[in-house]
């Protein structure tokens, strides 16, 4: 598809490949990585995210649902998908159709995929959840007497083959709540320790992008990387990572107005003394929060410049007073000079949620490696 630079994201893939390779000499050799792609590769295109990160070497990768596997196979994905979300049973003929391996967290679920894989003369690949502590999905690791049975009967359905086991950390991302994410570990490892006993190996994983920065202890067989692929550091901390992603778009109008002068809906701002003006060809329908009008910046030839009045569906308006520019000038919304983290924490936010919002209409540009360079 021709490329129209109205807004537009620059994915440099060379940046991931470096993220990558930090959490890779982290880990070792011997621990195994699963790249974590659901949500478009939180935003950055999985379309040539995952292609790119299975030429690199990474094991598995990881995603939340059933379509998002799917579009992996269907681009030619062959390394080991694992779906970390629910799937509905009516759907389990997918799985094995596919190749592709299911989080299971009820027994009925389980039963239900046995007697479906069984029918049809092929192996389920499960991967059961564990609740540690976060208390979403997986079986209660505070009740080992009820819990346990219940995992050593899955493990047991014919039919299926127990790949793996895994529990998620729910505050690794958190200082001084190191003590917290130890007794998840802990519950993790009494529940991994009966079905090893019980005579099931199967591969172990807890450590998501925090986990993976603490306790090598954590990382057991298989370490989850999500948002540090991407280079935004998953709490808050001093980011050791390189940044993938900015998002540009460019100057479509320049006006100068006068002192007391409204502008955008609602007349939330008028100006104060004379300005000028640079109206912008991006808005909230691509993925800029409306929630920054009259507060946000933008960056402009290194310089930043205070969004002012309403930020409209398609367009916003900055203060360019003293900043030379002219229409066509390119602005840097989110990235490079105006980091993601600063932006959520200004909106009670966090980057996850910024960078999965980057609208369809944005297309991705992928640069770092010159037989990537083109757009999605």
């Amino acid at each position: 598809m021709e490329l129209f630079k109205r807004t537009w994201a620059e994915v440099n893939l060379s940046a991931i490949e470096e993220n990558y390779q930090a959490v890779r000499r982290r880990v070792g050799s011997d621990v195994r990585v699963m790249a974590v792609v659901k949500a478009d590769a939180y935003g950055h295109g999985v379309a040539k995210v995952a292609p790119f990160l299975e030429r690199h070497g990474v094991d598995f990768f990881g995603v939340s649902c059933l379509q998002e596997a799917v579009e992996l196979r269907e681009a030619g994905i062959v390394r080991p998908i694992l779906i970390l979300g629910y799937t509905s049973p009516d759907y389990f003929d997918s799985l094995l159709r596919y190749d592709l391996s299911q989080a299971v967290f009820t027994v009925e679920d389980a039963v239900s995929f046995s007697r479906i894989a069984e029918n049809t003369g092929t192996k389920g690949r499960i991967h059961i959840a564990v609740d540690t502590g976060m208390g979403r999905i997986g079986f209660d690791a505070f009740e080992p007497e009820k819990t346990m049975p219940e995992i050593l009967r899955i493990a047991a359905l014919p039919g299926l083959c127990l790949e793996g086991l895994f529990t998620h950390f729910s505050v690794a991302d958190t200082d001084g709540q190191e003590a917290y994410t130890e007794a998840q570990y802990r519950r993790f490892m009494a529940v991994k320790e009966v079905l090893n006993r019980a005579g099931y190996r199967p591969v172990c994983h807890a450590a998501n992008s925090a986990g993976v920065f603490l306790h090598q202890r954590y990382h057991l067989d298989m370490v989850r990387a999500g948002i540090v692929l991407y280079g935004l550091e998953p709490g808050g901390r001093a980011n050791p990572f390189r940044p993938a992603m900015v998002i540009k778009t460019s100057i479509s109008f320049l006006k100068e107005l006068p002192a007391g002068r409204d502008i955008s809906y609602g007349r939330h701002y008028t100006t104060s003394a004379p300005a000028r003006i640079a109206t912008l060809s991006a808005g909230y329908a691509d993925g800029f929060p409306r929630a920054l009008s009259g507060r946000g910046m933008v960056m402009i030839h290194g310089r930043r410049a205070p969004i002012v009045g309403t930020i409209c569906m398609d367009q916003m308006m900055v203060d360019v007073t003293g900043i030379p520019c002219a229409i066509g000038d390119e602005a840097i919304l989110m990235g490079d000079g105006i980091p993601f983290d600063l932006l959520a924490e200004s909106l009670g936010t966090i980057h996850y949620e910024l960078i999965c919002g980057i609208g369809k209409r944005v297309p991705r540009i992928y640069l770092g490696f010159p037989e990537n360079e083109h757009t999605v």
